[in-house]
């Protein structure tokens, strides 16, 4: 075996060429009783693909969520205030908080619109 194991304090730290190489080594050991924890140990030229961080400030997923790939705020910025706020609570309304909520949202949004166009009549 060309990975390296160490005991410390019931924590196992392997090392090897690959991280397919260090579980294979894992699953060799004669360890009595579950190890506390496991750490692996890979050389600096392997990596770990890794999904990158999700930009919630200008990338939200939950406006982007369209088949279309197109973006909320892509059709947002074109309408109304109120028009613009309640397309972004239907187009997020299955992906974000609760799915009535953000639909009672948008129609607080275009009632609101309603209003403003009526005269602030009710």
């Amino acid at each position: 075996m060309s990975a390296k194991t160490e005991n410390i304090s019931g924590t196992y730290f392997l090392s090897g060429e690959t991280l397919a190489e260090a579980i294979r080594e894992l699953d060799e050991m004669d360890i009595s009783g579950p190890p506390v924890a496991v750490g692996v140990a890979l050389p600096p030229h392997v990596v770990l693909d890794a999904a990158p961080p999700t930009d919630m400030v200008n990338k939200p997923p939950h406006y982007r969520a369209s088949p279309s790939g197109v973006e909320c705020i892509e059709i947002a910025r074109h309408l109304p205030y109120n028009l613009g706020v309640a397309l972004a609570y239907i187009w997020r309304a299955e992906h974000k908080g609760t799915l009535v909520e953000d639909l009672r949202k948008a129609c607080w949004h275009l009632q609101d619109e309603i209003d403003a166009r009526l005269g602030g009549l009710k």
